[in-house]
């Protein structure tokens, strides 16, 4: 690393400044839409058409994790997210609507 310290595979405690890239391991299970495990800190779910809201099982979510989500593409109902509710070892993700059609949606697990 070109003019810093490398922490690969460090544990940090307290507060941790991020300079350049964050990377995190990655699951995708959005090619079958429906509940599912997500396993890493990073994931891809999806919704299936006429569904409002998706729980996923992760090993590393305790009700106090937050997971932060964000609406990959267009549904002309399903527009918002308007809650995460986190508990021991699972989460639920809900929309403003039924989607009409798949709604992809990306995930980061914190704890």
């Amino acid at each position: 690393m070109a003019g810093g310290t490398s922490y690969r595979d460090k544990l940090i405690t307290g507060i941790a400044r991020i300079l350049g890239d964050f990377q995190a391991a990655f699951t995708d299970i959005s090619g079958a839409p429906g509940p599912g495990i997500i396993p890493t800190p990073r994931g891809r779910v999806a919704i299936p058409p006429v569904g409002i809201s998706i729980t996923v099982s992760s090993p590393l979510v305790t009700a106090g994790s937050a997971v932060f989500t964000q609406i990959r593409g267009a549904d002309p109902t399903f527009t918002n997210i308007v809650s995460v509710i986190t508990g021991p070892g699972t989460f639920t993700i809900t929309g403003d609507a039924a989607a009409t059609g798949i709604v992809v949606i990306d995930l980061l697990i914190v704890n």
